[in-house]
């Protein structure tokens, strides 16, 4: 834990200061005239305190109890509870009976507590000890009645954070992150904790950016180096990734976290991915299209000629004929809803797939869709169990790399007669799948036609169809209607 830089009015932490304890609101401790002499019991009180001290210093908590312990109950005030509270934690960490441990010192802080209400330490103390041990319900209440007395502590605005952030609550705990910041810009644990927090809950950019903040203050840090590494590594930035992965090994060669083992890993999927082994991250796609999500209609219509709706829609014309609204159909990756305009007229029930959080906000405005699902389509044809009439993949399968689970699971969710209609670029070479300069999987005729009758589909159209372009250019693809034929083929 870090504490809250000294400024006039903060207030007083309850720890170890050498080998003699700070004690909020103590009057032995506070400058005044010299004393007379004291009662015996109030110098036994203090040579307890300081012995039990010493022995936490030496890290011998048990010891340090055994002091504390020696003192009277009429005489123990408020600073003996944090004391014997700050033991017990100490005993906790050692990993000696630990649960039962932090219960005593939530005990011991409680007293505390009761015995001075306005020392803020004390209620710290309570509040760390109760997250160390799950009572995020408790704990919540300790910190916010800190943050409203003291709204300027870091230690306060720090733990909500983290209580906020294990209640699944992200919106609140980043605001008491981002306060903590505002309080100490150079907070190592906010800035963290934070950068950690926003990159595992698909914030990714926002996330590194905190991080390389953080690094800059802290370069000799090699836990926030190494998370760097690993998030860059997440969008596909590999070369980024493995810069700071080569720093973290610098300032810290003994590896404690493995960042020669996440090296090697970014090296062999590298290659595994020129070699059409392995698919994007999906953690890449889904930021690569949280970012475009507000102009990307705009920017294939305009920019990029975008329309491979309009040609699966041509493609599916003898399926839909003049049906109007009696199929279900699966749109697959569909981003903002382009792909499932053509579709709605024919559409008894229309479900759509993606990815990126973003895009299906932008989705649900065009309000087409009965259900819209964020997840990996892969996932998503894995987990189904519905029956679909038409599953629609417009320019999506171009983020994978095999498409074989996703032909085998998409035929097991089309009802017979069903009809899986795409669109896929093209390889710019012999390979069957090849990894392309722009991050996409271009899929070859060949490969295509055998993955599909592996899966038990009839090809029922594979045609070239170019249906956007790149750089002023058309990229050539492939558009195909593959058929779930309605009675299983017999064995030869």
């Amino acid at each position: 834990m870090e504490a809250d830089s000294k400024k006039p009015g903060s207030e007083p932490e309850v720890g170890t200061d050498g080998m003699v304890p700070t004690v909020c609101g103590d009057p032995w401790l506070e400058p005044g005239p010299e004393p007379g002499p004291a009662p015996a019991i109030e110098s036994s009180m203090l040579e307890s305190l300081a012995a039990g001290y010493n022995f936490l210093g030496a890290g011998e908590p048990a010891l340090a109890l055994r002091c504390f312990d020696r003192v009277a109950p009429e005489s123990a005030g408020p600073e003996l509870h944090a004391a014997r509270a700050e033991a017990w934690e100490a005993l906790a960490h050692s990993g000696q009976e630990e649960l039962p441990a932090w219960n005593r010192a939530i005990d011991a802080w409680t007293e505390a507590v009761a015995g001075a209400p306005d020392c803020v330490a004390y209620r710290l103390g309570l509040g760390e000890a109760q997250l160390a041990v799950g009572s995020l319900d408790a704990a919540c209440a300790t910190f916010a009645e800190i943050v409203r007395l003291r709204p300027d502590s870091v230690r306060a605005q720090l733990g909500q954070g983290r209580v906020m952030a294990q209640m699944g609550d992200l919106p609140s705990a980043i605001i008491h992150y981002r306060e903590a910041i505002h309080i100490d810009g150079s907070s190592r644990d906010a800035l963290f904790e934070l950068g950690l927090l926003m990159i595992d809950n698909q914030q990714e950019r926002d996330g590194i950016a905190i991080l390389e903040r953080c690094a800059r203050l802290y370069p000799e840090d090699g836990a926030v180096l190494y998370h760097l590494g690993r998030a860059w590594h997440g969008l596909l930035e590999d070369e980024r990734a493995r810069g700071f992965l080569a720093r973290c090994l610098q300032v810290d060669p003994d590896d404690p976290l493995q960042a020669r083992l996440l090296l090697d890993r970014i090296d062999e999927e590298e290659q595994a991915r020129r070699a059409g082994e392995v698919s994007l991250p999906p953690e890449y796609v889904r930021a690569l299209f949280d970012q475009y999500a507000d102009h990307f209609d705009d920017e294939l219509r305009s920019r990029l000629g975008y329309h491979a709706p309009d040609v699966l829609r041509r493609l599916s014309e003898p399926l839909i004929g003049g049906l109007n609204g009696e199929l279900d159909v699966l749109d697959l990756g569909c981003g903002t809803g382009l792909s499932g305009e053509p579709f709605r007229p024919c559409a008894r029930y229309l479900c759509g797939v993606d990815l990126s959080p973003a895009m299906i906000q932008q989705a649900e405005g065009r309000g087409i869709y009965d259900r819209l699902q964020i997840g990996d389509i892969r996932a998503a044809l894995a987990e189904g169990i519905e029956r679909w009439d038409l599953i629609v993949a417009c320019d999506a399968l171009v983020y994978l790399a095999d498409l074989r689970e996703v032909l085998i699971d998409g035929f097991r969710v089309l009802r017979p007669g069903g009809w899986f209609v795409a669109t896929v670029e093209a390889p710019e070479s012999e390979e069957e799948i090849h990894f392309k300069r722009t991050r996409r999987f271009g899929h070859s005729e060949a490969y295509l036609r055998q993955i599909a009758g592996a899966a038990g589909f009839d090809v029922r159209t594979l045609q070239p169809s170019q249906v956007r372009q790149e750089r002023g250019r058309p990229v050539p693809g492939f558009a195909f209607v593959f058929v779930r034929p309605d009675v299983a083929r017999k064995e030869a």
